[in-house]
């Protein structure tokens, strides 16, 4: 990553990839916990909301999950009912592709997080303070 341009969509696609590489060998928990407290704050310092970066991650893992040779989720499956692998990855490949639109949709809209007040962190919000609305939250 030294040499890589500092620029978020070079860093989202690069973590995107290895998020698939790391979701077909790993199942999501062990994945987040391993390289969420590596990743994330790299996020944050490239300047990618963190929620962003976590659909990125949870769809990607979701790709990897399933993307042969390895998919964790696909061979455990295979096992069990024991059909054959070429039989089944024809209704595996349009789930695939959801997702890889999915994520790419992700990245194209790129919804301005800052603009929710729960995302951003903050309780109660001046605009909601003046028309009397609660969110759903208490004072303390």
């Amino acid at each position: 990553m030294v040499g890589v341009q500092a620029d978020d969509w070079v860093f989202l696609a690069i973590s995107a990839l290895a998020f698939v590489v790391l979701g077909s060998v790993l199942e999501g928990v062990p994945a987040i916990v391993l390289f969420g407290p590596l990743l994330f704050p790299v996020a944050r310092v490239m300047g990618v909301n963190e929620v962003h970066y976590a659909i990125v991650a949870v769809f990607s893992m979701g790709l990897g999950l399933f993307t042969p040779p390895f998919g964790v989720g696909f061979l455990p499956r295979l096992r069990i009912g024991r059909p054959r692998a070429d039989d089944v990855i024809k209704y595996v490949w349009p789930h695939l592709a959801a997702l890889v639109v999915a994520l790419l949709l992700n990245r194209a809209v790129s919804l301005d997080f800052n603009r929710f007040p729960v995302i951003r962190g903050r309780r109660h919000d001046a605009r909601y303070r003046q028309v009397g609305c609660r969110c759903g939250m208490d004072d303390e």
